[in-house]
């Protein structure tokens, strides 16, 4: 039972990191954000990268908006710990 659980946790963050990648990719051919996929994962990613976005702007210092998003690479990291600590605290119990 413990396993299922490590492994549902590990890809449930898993899939959030390949739709960030996904997004990052699709955001170099804008065609692909007007389909109903494109459209999809931009739903599913926007509530984790917009708070990442509005940290990265503040630690700019000047308020304005970058020319590269470094909010993906933000998320990853933050979901990269978050992953760990998920997988450990199951693993403990």
């Amino acid at each position: 039972m413990k396993t299922i659980i490590i492994y549902t946790v590990y890809w449930f963050f898993e899939l959030i990191k390949y739709l960030i990648l996904a997004r990052c990719i699709m955001s170099w051919i804008p065609s692909l954000t007007r389909n109903p996929i494109g459209k999809l994962v931009y739903s599913l990613t926007e509530p984790i990268l917009s708070p990442m976005r509005k940290l990265v702007s503040k630690l700019s210092g000047n308020g304005r908006s970058m020319m590269i998003d470094f909010s993906p690479i933000l998320a990853f990291i933050l979901l990269w710990f978050l992953q760990s600590f998920f997988v450990s605290l199951v693993n403990m119990l």
